[in-house]
């Protein structure tokens, strides 16, 4: 019981952690902080990108948008958003071109780096254009390296490699289905463990007329029995037309010179090493290979020799059955497979029966490199790869967006003006030239033992710096904004509109008008200024093409009246507010400022002198 209950918490345990993860990487997409982390990675690596380029920030959207949209797939297979960038700057520098890949490539060409290892990514791309293939078509071209290797059972990365490295041999010969012809003879040179540099020598002789006259001759004098080597006809032919039929000529020729010795392993007969040598130097070979051919070549005719092969077996699932057994310490050659029940089995190739057969053919079926790099993942290692493909969405979806970029454009452009602001003479040299200067003469005065002189010569000298760098800062200020009111980034254009329509707002909502404005008073204190003959402001008096203005304000008066001593203000105070008092005074102004010719006894301009008077009694 103590076991079951461990083993369901561990079970608990375990859901509770991925249902975490799985939360933690979700709502990454709603974390403001992780979405401007993606956005900077972005950035980041697309200047990187456009630094190789050598040119300025206009392709930076498309480049920031076809890694971005990438990034899901290639995280899938366990990488992240580094790798996308590392392949666009590979691929671009291999090429000497500004090439933008598309976003599917970018997932292909990491599958490819995964499975054949990172430092043949160049090669390929490289390779493949001189060969005249695109960018884009080298990985579906390395596809087919790759599943030419799977299905014969040889090493895919030793296959691949040697086809990289000898990309150029596609420009000299002609190999039947271009890259795939190419492949079989690689997958066939590694089978007999040697390299396709180790043969090119031969068939670079077989490819001459005259070469080609003396290679048979040559052989036929060493004793060679293999025909098709024997007629330089048939060399020239199999040199310029079918490379890979060639090697396997010349493995099969070797073979006459191998046996198989009394304890199960085959050896160069004693009597034949000189010969082998003396036929890899009249055929161009490296030295050794031919021997290396020989025995590889012995070893796997004596494989297919010994397994009992269905009628519908290809040539190439009998060699990937050979290649898969190697010889027990007892001489019989045996092969550890998956057998039908999913169990591990180890079976003498004499007994291998179709079922077996049609296994290991399941086994070296085809495969998208993008599966071969998924399943080169351990199981831990494609767990965190598929929760790791929900984090961050948001943040990199937005990265490849014109709007972000437009927004990180316009925090730029108005960085790059703050420079500006402090013009000449808060730059280095005015600084210098003026702080410098003036505590030369500050120090020169000290000397001449006038230090309240030097005080007041700094103190002077400061100012007038400061009042002309402010001055001049305050100046550039104005230029500054000037400049950005003239931009034309979106978002600086659109913030500039938002910040008018606000001023607009507030201004209408406030009655503010700049033109034609009105000062509310209370109805009982309004005070009347006119201009004109029409002094009362009556619209129906005066000249019709004369201009009346009309402005109403709040006034609070407190007047304060002093008197002569002999005069009690007192009383006088009490007179004024005598409300009959105040009505004649009040007919008396009327009257003189109704008096338009200033005939009667009180014209309106000595009328409002009087007010002034009145108001001004104090």
């Amino acid at each position: 019981m103590a076991d079951s209950g461990g083993t369901i918490n561990d079970i608990k345990s375990y859901t509770s952690n991925l249902l975490s993860e799985f939360k933690t990487a979700f709502m990454s997409n709603f974390d403001v902080s992780e979405i401007k982390k993606a956005i900077d990675e972005v950035d980041t690596k697309a200047t990187d990108v456009i630094k190789t380029f050598g040119q300025g920030r206009e392709q930076i959207v498309a480049i920031k948008a076809a890694m971005a949209d990438a990034v899901t797939s290639v995280t899938a297979l366990g990488g992240g958003f580094s790798d996308i960038a590392k392949i666009q700057t590979d691929i671009s520098s291999t090429l000497n071109r500004n090439l933008i890949l598309s976003s599917e490539s970018y997932e292909k060409v990491y599958a490819l780096s995964k499975v054949l290892g990172e430092e043949n990514t160049k090669l390929m791309v490289a390779g493949f254009k001189d060969a005249g293939y695109s960018a884009y078509q080298a990985a579906g071209q390395m596809e087919k390296v790759v599943n030419t290797a799977r299905e014969i059972g040889v090493n895919a990365t030793a296959v691949s490699s040697q086809v990289l490295s000898n990309m150029d041999m596609l420009n000299k010969y002609t190999f039947q289905g271009g890259v795939e012809g190419l492949a079989k003879m690689a997958a066939q040179a590694v089978n007999l463990r040697i390299t396709v540099k180790d043969i090119q020598g031969a068939m670079d002789k077989a490819f001459n007329p005259e070469s080609a006259i003396d290679m048979a001759a040559s052989l036929q004098r060493l004793g060679v029995a293999q025909g098709d080597l024997l007629d330089p006809l048939r060399l020239m032919d199999l040199a310029q037309n079918d490379p890979t039929e060639l090697m396997n000529q010349i493995g099969e020729m070797s073979q006459q010179f191998v046996q198989l010795n009394k304890d199960g392993h085959f050896e160069i007969m004693p009597g034949a090493k000189r010969q082998l040598m003396e036929i890899e130097k009249e055929m161009g070979l490296t030295t050794g290979s031919l021997s290396k051919m020989a025995l590889s070549s012995a070893e796997l005719d004596d494989k297919m020799s010994k397994i009992r092969f269905p009628e519908f077996a290809t040539k190439e699932q009998q060699q990937l059955i050979a290649n898969m057994a190697e010889m027990d310490t007892n001489g019989e050659y045996k092969i550890t497979m998956t057998d039908e029940k999913g169990e591990k089995v180890t079976k003498s190739i004499t007994e291998i029966n179709p079922s077996d057969i049609e296994k290991l053919k399941e086994a070296s079926a085809p495969k998208s490199m993008e599966d071969l790099a998924k399943d080169s993942l351990t199981t831990q290692q494609s767990m965190d790869a598929s929760l790791k493909t929900l984090a961050g969405r948001t943040g990199y979806a937005l990265a490849g967006t014109k709007s972000i970029t437009d927004a990180q454009n316009a925090g730029r452009e108005v960085y790059s003006k703050i420079p500006k602001i402090p013009g000449e003479s808060f730059s280095v040299k005015g600084l210098r030239e003026n702080m410098g200067g003036g505590l030369d003469n500050f120090i020169k005065a000290i000397g001449d033992g006038k230090p309240m002189e030097a005080l007041m010569g700094a103190a002077s000298g400061t100012a007038k710096f400061l009042d002309t760098a402010f001055k001049e800062s305050f100046e550039n200020t104005k230029k500054v904004i000037d400049e950005l009111g003239n931009s034309t980034n979106p978002v600086i254009t659109a913030f500039e509109k938002i910040g008018k329509t606000a001023v607009n707002a507030v201004a209408e909502h406030e009655h503010i008008k700049v033109n034609d404005f009105t000062i509310e008073t209370h109805p009982e204190d309004k005070l009347v200024m006119a201009g004109g003959t029409n002094l009362d402001g009556n619209k129906n008096s005066g000249s019709s093409n004369q201009t009346n203005t009309k402005t109403t304000a709040d006034i609070n008066l407190n007047i304060k009246i002093e008197a002569p001593s002999n005069i009690d203000t007192a009383q006088l105070m009490l007179a004024f507010n005598d409300q009959s008092v105040r009505q004649q005074m009040i007919s008396a102004f009327q009257k003189g400022l109704s008096d338009s010719n200033g005939s009667g006894p009180l014209n309106p301009i000595e009328a409002r002198k009087q007010m002034m008077n009145l108001g001004n009694m104090a």
